[in-house]
């Protein structure tokens, strides 16, 4: 529901829903390979643009890691093709993986929990969060 105001638009004006991304992404400003990107050498932002990793990112340690844990640790190796001692550290230890291994094991993870929710009859919520979620209810670990 949007609110626009107009010509004859009186009285006190609701508030729109402001949606965000979720995770958030944190972009640094900086005016990295400036020049490059000028002379058009440098043209997607994943050359040039900072990601910065929120330490507080509750979504990764709250539910894509608890998914990994419930996940046969081999199947997750293979289906990743990441080293046996990264897998350990990310599941054991909780340690927080490059951006595309991260998003490589939540998808992983997404892959791992849907089957199992429509086996155990759960009509599937819509987003990453909410169906790790649901799986984490459903097997009773969140």
């Amino acid at each position: 529901m949007e609110w626009t105001g107009g010509r004859n638009t009186r009285g006190l004006l609701r508030l729109r829903p402001v949606r965000g991304v979720i995770p958030a992404r944190y972009v640094g400003k900086e005016a990295n390979r400036i020049d490059d990107r000028g002379d058009g050498i440098v043209d997607q932002p994943d050359d040039y643009r900072t990601e910065y990793i929120d330490p507080t990112d509750r979504v990764w340690h709250d539910l894509v890691v608890p998914v990994l844990r419930t996940t046969p640790r081999s199947e997750v190796i293979r289906r990743s093709g990441l080293n046996r001692r990264t897998i350990e550290r990310v599941i054991l230890r909780g340690m927080y993986p490059h951006a595309s291994h991260r998003a490589q094991l939540t998808e992983l993870a997404i892959t791992h929990a849907k089957p199992e929710l429509r086996a155990a009859g759960v009509a599937l919520a819509r987003g990453t969060t909410a169906v790790l979620q649901q799986y984490l209810r459903a097997t009773r670990l969140g």
